[in-house]
């Protein structure tokens, strides 16, 4: 569930938009492929400050492994983020031949559409793209 008043400040490599709640006394990380929210459990302050020093390595949530993926893709442009040709939550493997480097803006746009068409599907609910 996204937090009251969350407000999007970037993205990590994998298109995951990383943000803070209004009042910017916590840092968030809203996963587009699955919906989920992880509390990063710092600031934003400290945050920025994590990110500047430690480039790709300031924020491993990933505990499966896909930071080590990112690294062997890198660099990335600006415009454009890493993404599972099969995405994870459908049973795609975290290996670096699972990932394709995608346009941003688009992407994120299909991603909009997405979770509009399925707000308030229960879950295990099927959905078919044909």
């Amino acid at each position: 569930m996204v937090p009251e008043g969350f407000v999007a400040l970037g993205e990590d490599v994998f298109g995951n938009q990383i943000g803070t709640t209004s009042d910017a006394s916590a840092s968030w990380l809203w996963n587009h492929e699955d919906g989920g929210m992880e509390d990063l459990l710092v600031d934003v302050v400290a945050l920025v400050r994590l990110a500047a020093s430690d480039g790709i390595d300031w924020i491993d949530t990933y505990s499966d492994g896909s930071l080590s993926v990112a690294r062997n893709r890198l660099p990335i442009a600006l415009d454009r983020h890493l993404h599972w040709r099969t995405p994870l939550v459908l049973g795609g493997e975290v290996s670096v031949q699972n990932t394709v480097v995608v346009e941003r803006e688009a992407h994120l746009a299909g991603h909009l559409e997405l979770w509009r068409t399925i707000r308030g599907f229960p879950d295990g609910t099927e959905i078919r793209t044909e």
